[in-house]
Parts: structure tokens; sequence; C-alpha cells
């Protein structure tokens, strides 16, 4: 049902005379603003007036486009302005509209190519499927630009829609590689670079075509000229193959120093990726050996290893087959290669490598220093024993001419055994058949032969690592007696002038004695041997960690009696010294670890206590101790009494701890023993009775000294206790003083006062003892401590005990806490003025902030007296501030003619914002005032904003009218504004002209064009699309 007010509304709507008068006065009507700024000539601007695309599109009036497009008006479109609307508009509708209607002045721009610069897919869908608009290259060497920076779901899209629905593709040669910056693009480019390139593919594909003849014959001639100059100019060669795929590529390859880039932000498998898709390019060696060098940090601390990648490069580009040699002649990557091949444990997937490393040396020995490669640990390959003597042949083979490279050359030999030792020689152990003896000695043989003749050529110092070997993996593995007297006999002068038996702990062979014999007697029987020998006793052997361990690892299986036999032999042959050396040390932790092993073994424990005790440190005595004192009793002892009464290790005295958690009894037992005063140490004993006691009462009364039980404490004993505090003080068992404990400096004064003396007279047998007692109100403890022949001994703190110190009474200290633990009776009244103080501030600051608030309707009246004052009495600021009918009002009515703000900008200003009636006048104000003429700029610019109503004004204004139709056509011509002539043309100035001077203009149109050689303006002359045909031309 239809409302009064809506039938009054529609009764006005309709009068066509109440509208036109409402929108008149609407028109009319001040502005005003409370932002100053916006107070400006041509702030308000009819929608019919505007024209500007770029305002339309920044401001999003869409509707108003449209509406604008669909009745055909005029739309003013700059090349910025078409971007800056596919920048924002996204309404298909509105794009499809846009282009229908001003095809040819959005053809100003390349609209494919913004269209991608503003990631607009819409627009560039419609205009690809809709409208089969022309482009270049340049879009999708743009969207790979903006995909190189920002990698995003976007840019994507438009690229995926370059390569499926466009054929123009990347212009042809483009590095695209080199501007990627993110690693995602590189692996959307491996997966389509030649999708991206295939227009350039297609071209290439037809100009072979048609060239073939000339190609085939060039073919030819290059073939002969390789064919020829093949083995002189490998490295050009594969440079010319590189450039031609570029070339049937249409795009650059990625280059070795980009690849390490890719390598340190993709994965693994990208990498491999673009390895495999021939992506790399194939680089000359040295460069690709100078860069790893540089970039990878070789023979520095910071080097790491080779992605896979790059040996994946190098057998895919570099390796015919297995064939390795052209690599290994550079040092940087065989030093990778060999890096890499050395720190596979794998032997299966070391030898899929297939990296020889004979080949590397036979190659590399020539070609660069191998110091570097020599100090690398070979141990973990596995070499067998002819691997080994072929590498070594190569370095006694090495050709030297003076005496600098026989150095080198004794150098390199000297480094390569200390890297290839031990020289295994496989020899059957087991069972051994005469014949097989004699094939041993035989062997001996050949090795002392070989070891003769590098000694007699070559000065090197660890030849006798070769015959180490030998004895390390040939001899003490199986403990051979009788290969060993042979080897003896054979290199006896080797054995007194060398470091045959040296041992290294850290090499691992050294833990092989015995490894592979399980006789015991075999092993006693050798080692009996070896003991007779003086260099190896000499050597400290012995004593080495690796020969204990194996020892121990041989024999124990066996029986730890054997052990302990062949332990005994050792030490027949130490240089025992007391305390014990740190050569000792290893032989001190087997002891250790057998007697922890076995400490439920009485008699074993008796055993080695009774021959190896000295030899164990003070720390590992203590640790003994601990674990025998609660399970045997006898050990312990027997422990005690097998020390001196000078046993010290390291010149550090042991003095063994006595725990609160000791059995009670046992703590009687050791306070009793008087001859183990000088490795017990009771000075804490006292303290930790008190913690570990209960401090239940007892059934006579008492607070729990005597009796009572349970939560898991012990009952503490007066008498033990006492014993305990006479036997500190009668052996000056005193405390050391806390040294982090300040407050024990600040209490001596009071212990003066209370007990006289000075500082230095004050050694107490415990300083918390009081403390702990007082804390589990052991009151009949602390009257054990008050009493006069002990009180001294014993620290008082001041802030415990009054002065003079009276014991307190358990009554009044519990009544005491009590108190302790009320609040304060003012603790309320303290809360209550914190509260009423907080709300005093709050309402002060309250008052402040309302005196500042000024209303927004005082501030409006205000804006209103300010803005009516200065209009009334400044007619020039009426016009900069857009109030043009005022400033019209007062120049009529009070004769106000200071028009000096009216220049020629804002002129223009008033011709594009206004209506023409406003307009005339103020064009006939400043011709009068500035006494000036229509000029061709006013023209073209009331055309150019769409004002073909100000245009015709202008034409009639001055009688002139070829003038100014000859200066103004000239102009347009100029600047080759096609869209403003085909506009010009078809308003009722030309229109009404005569025919002669229609002919006249379109001459005067082509003269200018052929002159400034613009075809474009010639092309649209002479088309269909020229409403006026020529009929003359001059």
């Amino acid at each position: 049902m239809i409302t009064e007010g809506e039938k009054l509304f529609w009764r006005v709507f309709k009068n066509k005379y109440l509208i036109s008068l409402i929108f008149e006065n609407v028109k009319c009507m001040k502005l005003s603003f409370l932002d100053e700024r916006k107070f400006y000539l041509g702030n308000r601007i009819p929608f019919r007036y505007i024209r500007s695309l770029s305002w339309i599109s920044r401001n999003k009036q869409w509707s108003l486009l449209k509406d604008k497009l669909k009745n055909g008006q005029f739309i003013i479109i700059k090349k910025s302005s078409i971007c800056k609307f596919l920048e924002l508009c996204k309404d298909e509708e509105i794009i499809r509209l846009l282009y229908e209607k001003k095809k040819d002045q959005l053809n100003q721009v390349d609209l494919i190519l913004e269209s991608v610069n503003n990631n607009n897919l819409k627009a560039l869908t419609i205009f690809t499927k809709e409208f089969n608009v022309k482009t270049t290259h340049q879009p999708m060497d743009r969207i790979i630009n903006k995909l190189s920076v920002n990698y995003n779901q976007n840019n994507i899209e438009i690229m995926e829609f370059l390569i499926n629905e466009r054929n123009e593709g990347c212009s042809k040669g483009l590095d695209i590689f080199s501007t990627v910056k993110n690693i995602e693009f590189i692996e959307y480019l491996s997966d389509n670079i030649h999708k991206i390139f295939k227009y350039n593919n297609n071209n290439n594909n037809n100009n072979n075509n048609n060239n073939n003849n000339n190609n085939n014959n060039n073919n030819n001639n290059n073939n002969n000229n390789n064919n020829n100059n093949n083995n002189n100019n490998n490295n050009n060669n594969n440079n010319n193959n590189n450039n031609n795929n570029n070339n049937n590529n249409g795009f650059k390859l990625i280059r070795f120093n980009q690849f390490i880039k890719i390598s340190y932000l993709g994965t693994e498998e990208l990498q491999m990726k673009l390895v495999d898709k021939k992506l790399i390019e194939r680089e000359d060696l040295k460069m690709v050996n100078d860069l790893i060098l540089s970039k990878f940090k070789i023979l520095n601390d910071e080097f790491k290893m080779l992605p896979n990648s790059f040996y994946h490069y190098f057998d895919n580009f570099y390796c015919d087959g297995n064939n390795k040699k052209e690599l290994y002649q550079y040092y940087a990557i065989s030093y990778c290669l060999f890096k890499r091949y050395l720190e596979i444990d794998n032997i299966e997937e070391r030898n899929k490598l297939s990296f020889n490393i004979v080949e590397f040396f036979q190659v590399a020995i020539n070609s660069y220093s191998l110091s570097s490669f020599l100090n690398l640990n070979f141990g973990k390959l596995n070499l067998t024993f002819r691997e080994k003597f072929q590498i070594l042949n190569i370095f006694i083979n090495y050709q030297v001419n003076n005496s600098n490279l026989i150095e080198k050359k004794s150098f390199y030999l000297e480094k390569i055994i200390d890297a290839l030792y031990p020289f295994q020689i496989n020899l059957e152990m087991s069972n051994l058949q005469e014949q097989q003896k004699q094939q041993q000695q035989m062997t001996i043989e050949e090795i002392y032969k070989f070891y003769k003749e590098i000694q007699s050529n070559y000065g090197i110092n660890n030849l006798i690592k070769i015959i180490q070997s030998f004895y390390h993996l040939n001899i003490i593995k199986f403990g051979n007696l009788d290969l060993f007297n042979c080897f003896l006999n054979k290199f006896k002068d080797e054995i007194k002038d060398s470091t045959l038996f040296l041992e290294n702990d850290k090499n691992r062979m050294n833990q092989d004695y015995f490894i592979n014999c399980q006789d015991q007697n075999t092993i006693l029987l050798f080692l009996d041997r070896l003991l007779e020998i003086k260099e190896f006793i000499n050597s400290d052997t012995i004593y080495s960690k690796s020969f204990l361990q194996s020892l121990k690892l041989s024999l124990l299986p066996i029986g730890k009696e054997v052990l302990l036999i062949s332990l005994l032999k050792l030490k027949q042959h130490f240089k025992f010294t007391q305390p014990p050396s740190n050569k000792f040390n290893d032989f001190s932790h087997l002891i250790f670890n057998l007697l922890i092993d076995n400490i439920n073994d009485g008699l074993f424990l008796k055993m080695v206590i009774q021959s190896f005790m000295n030899y164990l440190h003070n720390d590992m005595v203590i640790q003994i101790l601990d674990q025998l004192i609660g399970i045997d009793f006898q050990s312990f002892s027997l422990i005690l009494n097998s020390l001196d009464n000078n046993y010290n290790v390291f010149n550090q005295s042991l003095k063994y701890i006595i725990k609160g958690k000791t059995n009670l009894k046992t703590i009687k037992i050791l306070i009793s023993s008087i001859k183990w005063y000088n490795y017990l140490d009771f000075t804490y004993l006292v303290e930790e009775l008190i913690l570990e006691s209960n401090n239940n009462k007892s059934d006579d009364g008492n607070n729990g000294c005597c009796g009572g039980g349970g939560g898991g404490g012990i009952k503490l004993d007066l008498q033990l206790i006492e014993e305990l505090i006479n036997l500190q003080i009668n052996n000056r068992m005193y405390q050391s003083k806390p040294i982090t404990d300040s407050i024990i400096d600040q209490s001596f004064n009071y212990m003066n006062d209370l007990f006289g003396g000075n500082d230095e007279e004050f050694q107490y047998i415990s300083y918390n003892a009081t403390k702990f007692a007082l804390n589990k109100k052991l009151f009949n403890l602390l009257e054990l401590f008050f009493k006069s022949n002990y009180k001294h001994s014993f620290y008082w703190d001041e802030e415990l005990f009054s002065y003079p110190p009276i014991l307190p009474n358990p009554t009044t200290l519990q009544q005491q806490s009590k108190k302790e633990m009320e609040q304060p009776n003012n603790y309320k009244e303290n809360q209550n003025l914190q509260i009423n103080e907080i709300n005093i501030k709050s309402t002060m600051g309250a008052s402040s902030i309302t005196t500042t608030i000024i209303s927004k309707t005082e501030l409006i009246n205000e804006f209103k007296y300010i803005q009516s004052f200065y209009f009334m009495n400044d007619l020039i600021a009426l016009l900069e501030l857009g109030e043009v009918r005022d400033a019209l009002y007062y120049n009529k009515n009070y004769g106000k003619n200071d028009l000096k703000s009216l220049s020629t900008a804002n002129l223009k200003k008033i011709i594009k914002a206004y209506e023409l009636d406003i307009v005339s006048e103020y064009i006939s104000l400043y011709l009068s005032y500035f006494k000036r003429t229509i000029t061709s700029d006013l023209l073209y610019y009331s055309l150019k904003k769409g004002r073909d109503d100000v245009y015709q004004y202008l034409y009639n204004f001055n009688t002139n009218t070829k003038v100014i139709d000859q200066n103004f056509y000239t102009n347009l011509a100029k600047r080759g504004d096609i869209p403003m002539i085909k506009f010009l043309l078809l308003q009722d100035t030309f229109i009404n002209s005569s025919k002669n001077r229609k002919n006249e203009i379109i001459n005067q149109l082509f003269s200018i064009a052929f002159e400034l050689c613009n075809t474009n303006l010639l092309n649209w002359l002479s088309s269909n699309e020229n409403p006026f045909p020529i009929i003359n031309i001059k």
C-alpha cells in the first residue's frame, strides 16, 4: 500500500517545473565541508561532465562508467588511465563493454601486456578469446620477470594462460634463468621451459626447412673442419655444441655459477631434474674447477661436500661411460670426488661411484700437488693388498729430473705409506701345514726384499710401516709364535732401530691383539715371548689402552683368572713409582673396572686388591668403598688395611667421607678403628645423622632423640652422637669455613661476645648441626651441644638463638610461630587507603578530560561563521574555493572587478566542471579583462574534456573561424590525436561548413600527415572510417 508520503514524492518528482527547480537550487547551493582542503575550484562537477577514465577508475565509479558507455558518452582515455582501469576493474561486463565502445582509444597500448602488468586475468581472457587482440613476446617476458621476483598463484595462472592460449612465447635468446630469484619458479621452469619457447621453436623449424640446402652445406663444411681439428679443439667443439643447443631451444641454459646458487636453495630432487633435462650448460672444466675451488672453500675448515647433483652433472656431461680421467686432471673437482669416495662407508654404494682410485693417482700425480689428498684417511676403503701396492708403485715410478722433485717424490712416498698403512697380506693361520709355513716364510722374504729396495733408493722415515703392517695384521691377531720368531729373525735390525712396537691408541688395528686367537696357552706363551723383547718393554706398549683392551677382550671370555695371570705377568715388568705416573692411567682403569664388575666376588676381589691396590686413583678407591661398605665389610676392611700410611695418588691423600645412611653398627666399628682415621672423614656425619633421623616423639615423651620411628628415618642415638663429638674434638676434625656463607662472617662478633677470644680461635666441628637440630625440634640434642665442653665446638646462629643463648621451649616456639603467621591488623585499612587514592586520581583525570571536549555542533557552527566572513570580504577567495556563482554575483552587483585569480588554468577548471551559462560569462570576463582572443589551446581543451558545447561557443565567439580552424587542425594533426580529429569531424561546426571548406581542412590534415610521416593518420584518412571522402588532394 502506497503511503501519503510516497504519493507526495512522486507528484513532485513527475512535475517538470518543480523537479528542475529543485535541481537548480541543489546546483546553486553553497557547500559546507569540515575539511577546508575540500574547498577548491571545480570541487563539484555534474556526472555528465565527469569524463576521465582515470578519475572513474581511481574512485571505482563502475556504475557511472557503465552508464556512459551504454549511452555513448564521451570519455577521456589516456594510456595511464587504461593501465589504472586494468589494475582496478575486474568486472568482465565493463571490460567487454569498454573495448566494444572504445576500441580505437584502447589500442593506444598493448592490452595483453598491460593486462599482464596489472595481473588482470579476466581482461587477458576477454581480449584473447573474444576479441583476438594481437601482441608481441613482451607479455611472456614480463610475466617471467614478475615470477622471478614474486612467485604466487595469480602470476602462475597468467603464465599458464599465455602458454595454453597464446602462441607468442618468449623473446628469442632470453636469458631466462639469470633473472630468477626464487627457487619455486626455477622448479616450474624445469617442467615448462619448452612450452614457454614453443613459438620460437616453430619459427626455428620453419627457418630450418626454408634453408635446408644452405644448412646442409654449412654442416658438411663444419664437419670436415671439426674432424680435422678434433683432437686439438675438444673444448671449442663442446662450446659450439652448447651454442647450437641454445639456438635450437631459443633460450640460454643455466650457467654453472647459477647452478651453484640453486644448490644453496633448491632441493636435491630439483637439481637432479635440471641435470637430467639438460638445462645446465656444459662449461669448460677449468672454469668449473675454479668456481668449486672458490665457492666451496676447498682445503678450508668450512669445506662442505658438494651436493650429489654436481656429481650427477659430471657423470652426464664429462664422463664417457665410467671414464673419469678428464675430471681427474682438475684439482678441486678431483678433491671433491676423492673426499666423497672416502666418506661412503657402504662398500656396495662406494663401488657404484665408478671411482677408480688407482686410475686417479695415475692421472693426478702428473697434474697437481697431492699433499692434501695424502693427508686424508684411507682406512675406510678396505683396499686390497694388490691395490695398495699398485698405488705405491705409481709413486715409486713417478719420474723426476732434479733434486727438488726427488725431495717431492720422497715426501709423496712417505705420505702415501702413511695413508695406505696397513699393507695387509691375507694368510690362513689356522691348521697350518708344513707347506703353508714355508709359504709364509717366503712371504716374509718378499716383504723384506721390497722393503730393502725402497730403503736403498729413497730416504723414507716411515718405511717401517710396511713391516708393522705384517706384524699387526698377520702375527699378533693370531698369536702365531712360529711366524713371530721367523719375523724377529728376519727384521732384527729394524726392530732394534725402529718404533715397530710403538702403539698409537687411535689406530684401530692396534686393538687387534689376539683377536682371532681363543687358546689361553697360545696367548700366554706369545705374551711371554713379547715380554722377553726389551724393545717391546721400552715402547710402553704394555701400558697402552689398545693393548690392555685387547688382552681383556681376548682373555676375559676364557676366564677372569686367566686375565689376572696375564696382568701379573705385565706387572713384573712395570717400572712402578709411588704415586703412579700418568702412563699407568689405562692400567688403573682396567683394574678399577675389574673390581666394579666383580664386586660380589669376594675371593677375586681379594686377589686383585692384594696385587694391584697401589695402582688405583683416590676417586677409584672411594667409588669401590662406596660399593662395598653396605654389602661386603670384609673387603672394605681389606682395602683400608692394604693402604700404606702415606698412601696418596697424584699427591692427594685419600679421605673417605662417612655418610649418614651408613649402618649404625658399621659407624660404631669405624669409630673404634683408630688405625683408619687417616683415610676416614667424620666431619659431616653428625649433620647427616640429624637430617636422616625422624622427628617423632618416643614412648617416654621426649622429643625424638632416642626413640620413635616412621617416616623412613633412623632413630637418633645420643650416645653415638656424643662419641662422634668426642672423636672429632680429640682428633681435631674440624669443618672448613663455608666460603659462600656471608652470614657466618658477620656473626663472629656475636661469638666473640658469647665465648670470648678472637676469630682465629674458633674452629667448629659443625656449622649447621645446631640449625638442623632446631628445625627438627631435637631439643635434647641441642642440650647436648650446649654442654660446656661442647658448645665452643658448634656454631650458634645469632638469628636463631638469643644472647646469651637460651634454648627455646617447644610450647613457646609453637605459639610464636602462630603469631608470625597472622596478618597485621592494619592490612585492610592500608588496602582501603589505596583504593581511595585510585578513585581520587581517576576522578581528577575525568574532570580534566571533559573540560577539553568541544561538541561537533559547536565546531560546525564556528566553521560556518568563519566561512561566511571569509566569503563576504574576499572575492578572489570565493573563486579559489569553488564558489563560482557567488563570485559572479559580487562582480555584477558590487562592482568587484578584480579578476587576477581568473588565470588560464582556473578558466580551464571552470570549462571542465560548470554549465555553459557560467562558462560563457567567465570566458567573456576573461577575454575582456585580459584583452585576449580565442586560442586553439582553449578549443582543444574543450574538446579534450568532451565539452563540445563550450567548443561551439568558442568557435562562434570570433568571426575569424578560418584562422582558428587552420591553427587548430594543424595542432591536432601534429599531435596525432586521431580520436579527437574523428570526434571533431562529426560536430556541427564541421558538418555545417561548405564543401570547399571541408576539402580544405581534409587536405590540410593530409599535408601535415605526409610532412610528419604519420602513417596512422594517413591510414585513417584513407580508410572507410573517415566519414568525409576526399574530393581533391592538392
